[in-house]
């Protein structure tokens, strides 16, 4: 996984980010932060979906 900023700015352009319940938000920011550290497909510090690296990399394209 890459940097708070990177995670965050994943999250707001993933379309695969699910919100985990607040009572297991990362502490990032505050429990409104969308982050890729409080989605339900992050286990492990891997994206289930497979989706971080593909949509990182479509934010550096812009």
């Amino acid at each position: 996984m890459g940097s708070i900023g990177q995670m965050v700015g994943v999250a707001n352009s993933c379309p695969g980010y699910e919100r985990k319940d607040i009572s297991f938000n990362s502490g990032i920011g505050n429990s409104d932060t969308k982050s890729c550290t409080n989605c339900r497909n992050l286990q492990n510090g891997i994206c289930i979906k497979d989706l971080y690296d593909k949509v990182l990399t479509s934010l550096d394209q812009t």
